[in-house]
């Protein structure tokens, strides 16, 4: 499976809200590294903090992903660079943006990133540090 179809199969699996189809595109191993900085290691712990997440915090939410970059590292190894859209119905309805950089062998995700992305086109990173250190 290429990244495409990996996508694909990761957007249909959170908009069911289903953590373990999700954790089902990774690799037994996989290094997960969440948006605040937690580090998760292996499948079983990637479905573990989803499944979590998908009947808390993402309850009811809706995932777009789109391939923003990708290159082949070597033959079979693909570097991904994802954006993704959530959006939140409540208590805190809303979109976020997401960024992600995942490494995929034989049609599975072995190491993935996720970021939170501001609104930060245009802007100087010394901009978006200040206003980010003034929203804590």
């Amino acid at each position: 499976m290429d990244i495409h179809g990996v996508i694909t199969g990761l957007a249909g699996a959170w908009n069911d809200g289903d953590a373990r189809r999700w954790a089902e595109h990774f690799t037994d191993d996989v290094t997960f590294v969440d948006e605040i900085g937690a580090v998760r290691q292996g499948r079983d712990a990637m479905a573990d903090a989803h499944q979590h997440w998908f009947a808390t915090l993402y309850r009811d939410s809706t995932v777009t992903i789109e391939v923003s970059e990708q290159r082949e590292l070597a033959p079979g190894v693909t570097l991904a660079y994802l954006e993704a859209v959530i959006t939140m119905p409540s208590p805190h309805p809303g979109t976020m943006r997401t960024a992600h950089t995942a490494v995929v062998t034989g049609g599975q995700i072995t190491a993935y990133h996720s970021s939170i992305r501001p609104d930060v086109e245009g802007k100087d990173l010394s901009e978006v540090v200040s206003v980010s250190a003034g929203q804590r």
